[in-house]
């Protein structure tokens, strides 16, 4: 299948003098964890900014909440998977706003679209798509999310540059990414690279996720991602992996947790402190997680986590 929406797209913001800038992992819905730990954080929304690295929705009760963050002028978000299919499952079931709206053509796959939603967490959009009388709440989030970026860079100094991406850029197969990269939008296979900083899993692959020694890449300035869910935040490649897994249950029922980072000063705040046994949540993730495919390819809904 053709992605519609391929390509790279980077979005630059200018570093925050007045306040802080906070990064959170993957939301899945967990709308009221997400209020906890900006409490915790002491969040000032006239001066902090909150940078999600995607997936805003599904799995967690509160979907609908965490959309309409993007209404918020403190908050930004690049684009996840969850967030890529529900804007083409939108666009598929809607008409167009306008004529003049930059509105996706993408009816064709939209049974493909709903059975990824309804596999994966996505039944609360479901409803709504399916409702003649609700689903018109649906237009504005498409609109939303069709101006979310695949990467996010703040700032251009080195020391305090920071880069967002939802799976992340490390390529050991390609080539190293860099800022200028970045900056330049040097992607030569548009679709295959935002194909790969939505889905890959590469962060299980290493062995760095077991230990405490942090990768940095030369010219790659701190890059948060999500996507994978972790035991614990860490840091590889010039990455920090912050998705700790909200919305997730491993086989345990062990409720996973949400993690916050203010950049500045590398303080990390959690909703809930006891990890689940690392062996056995690895195990668990292999099992269920690990998987390129996607539903831009060979559809398989039931890999597309």
């Amino acid at each position: 299948m053709t992605n519609p929406k391929a390509c790279v797209e980077v979005k630059h913001l200018p570093p925050n003098r007045r306040g802080r800038d906070f990064i959170v992992g993957d939301l899945h819905g967990c709308f009221d964890e997400l209020y906890t730990l900006l409490e915790k954080a002491r969040f000032d929304v006239a001066k902090d900014r909150l940078f999600a690295v995607g997936d805003l929705g599904d799995r967690g009760p509160s979907s609908w909440e965490c959309f309409q963050l993007l209404n918020e002028p403190w908050f930004y978000s690049v684009m996840g998977n969850h967030d890529e299919v529900l804007m083409y499952a939108i666009c598929a079931t809607l008409s167009a706003p306008s004529k003049d709206a930059a509105w996706i053509d993408c009816v064709e796959h939209k049974d493909v679209y709903y059975q990824v939603l309804e596999q994966n967490g996505g039944k609360w959009a479901l409803d709504i798509l399916k409702s003649f009388w609700k689903r018109g709440k649906m237009e504005a989030i498409a609109i939303k999310l069709m101006e979310t970026p695949t990467i996010l860079t703040v700032g251009s100094d080195r020391v305090e540059r920071f880069n967002i991406v939802h799976s992340g850029v490390y390529r050991p197969d390609v080539m190293n990414v860099t800022d200028e990269m970045i900056d330049n939008n040097m992607f030569e296979d548009q679709e295959d690279w935002q194909v790969h900083m939505l889905q890959s899993r590469w962060a299980l692959r290493l062995p760095e996720s077991r230990d405490e020694r942090p990768l940095v890449h030369d010219g790659l300035s701190t890059t948060y991602c999500g996507h994978t869910p972790m035991p614990r935040a860490f840091k590889a490649h010039s990455h920090y992996f912050i998705d700790t897994g909200a919305g997730h249950k491993a086989g345990s029922e062990i409720a996973l947790r949400m993690t916050l980072i203010d950049h500045r000063a590398d303080i990390k705040y959690s909703n809930i402190t006891d990890n689940p046994n690392d062996s056995k949540f690895f195990a668990y993730l292999k099992k269920a997680f690990v998987s390129d495919s996607n539903i831009h390819r060979e559809v398989n809904s039931s890999s597309y986590r």
